[in-house]
């Protein structure tokens, strides 16, 4: 907790603030920007947005972020993770494209709810979720946002992401190549 609360005084997030996070590169595909346009239009004063990671877009999507009233804090590389998936209370992953995503896997396994683009990868870790938006759809994200943010759906989700994880497990994966390595083993006879 204590890591929480300095990262908290370090970025001037009061205690009552409701967290929003995501997790890589600032870039295009990571499309952080229709999470600051959907934010625009929640106009929540109480949400801050935090990006944590680099990349070529920080100043333009800050910028829009100052634009549209939105509190955007991009952290730059941070070798702390952890503590700001301690910190979230949702987890937002807008990619375009995306093979299975270790930040979103970390974010399931840390206990958030997840709202994220209906795109491969995300749609098979997050499968029958209903917080998966269409990728480039800002009022779609707005309102999957604010299903997040009833603490109902975000219960249902946190159990639901619970049950997904488990199977991308190194227990529950190796088992699988273990079956896998002696099926194959076996044809060779």
């Amino acid at each position: 907790m204590i890591e929480t609360q300095k990262i908290r005084k370090e970025y001037g997030i009061p205690l009552d603030a409701i967290i929003l996070l995501s997790v890589g590169e600032v870039n295009t595909n990571k499309n952080h920007r229709l999470v600051i346009e959907a934010l625009g239009e929640i106009r929540n004063l109480n949400l801050y947005y935090i990006v944590v990671g680099k990349g070529p877009l920080i100043k333009e999507e800050r910028s829009l972020a100052e634009s549209l009233g939105v509190k955007a804090i991009f952290t730059g590389y941070r070798n702390d993770v952890k503590h700001f998936y301690r910190l979230a209370d949702v987890f937002v992953f807008p990619s375009l494209r995306e093979g299975l995503s270790l930040s979103m896997m970390e974010a399931m396994a840390s206990g958030l709810p997840c709202v994220a683009s209906r795109i491969r990868g995300n749609e098979d870790l997050l499968q029958g979720s209903q917080l998966l938006f269409k990728s480039n759809d800002v009022d779609d994200l707005a309102k999957k946002l604010r299903m997040a943010l009833d603490w109902e759906i975000a219960d249902e989700e946190v159990e639901h992401n619970d049950r997904s994880i488990r199977k991308f497990s190194i227990e529950n994966t190796a088992g699988m190549l273990w079956r896998e390595y002696t099926i194959i083993r076996q044809s060779e006879k």
